[in-house]
């Protein structure tokens, strides 16, 4: 199986690690197969998860994968073991879908899904939502 992902054309369109993370995904649930990523920049709010069987090839020097410039604040409300939700003092620079990790602690949910407050272990940080609030 191959599964295009381009700019402006292709199987899946965009310009940045969820849409690859999406044309991965189809080609996992498929068995395997090969994610071409034609020419441009992608930038990469978060990692981009294979999965097994899958090759995620570019067009040589044409196919750039950018990580976005970082951010990094403090927590004006901290979680507590498990919890999915923080407050942090500074949420501008954050964008919807970008990793994240709570330093030397364990990893936390940067943001609600609307699901319940607790993280599955091992699970990954991500941005569901930002919620400016200031204290």
């Amino acid at each position: 199986m191959i599964v295009r992902v381009g700019i402006a054309s292709g199987d899946f369109k965009g310009d940045t690690n969820a849409v690859i993370q999406q044309a991965v995904d189809v080609a996992g649930a498929y068995g395997g197969g090969t994610v071409e990523l034609g020419a441009g920049v992608y930038t990469l709010y978060d990692s981009v998860q294979l999965r097994r069987n899958v090759r995620l090839v570019g067009q040589g020097s044409d196919t750039v994968l950018r990580k976005c410039d970082g951010h990094s604040t403090g927590f004006a409300i901290d979680a507590d073991y498990g919890q999915m939700k923080v407050t942090v003092e500074d949420p501008e620079g954050f964008e919807v879908g970008m990793g994240g990790d709570g330093g030397d602690r364990s990893e936390r949910q940067l943001g609600s899904d609307g699901g319940d407050d607790h993280a599955d272990p091992g699970e990954r940080a991500v941005l569901r939502q930002v919620v400016p609030q200031r204290l």
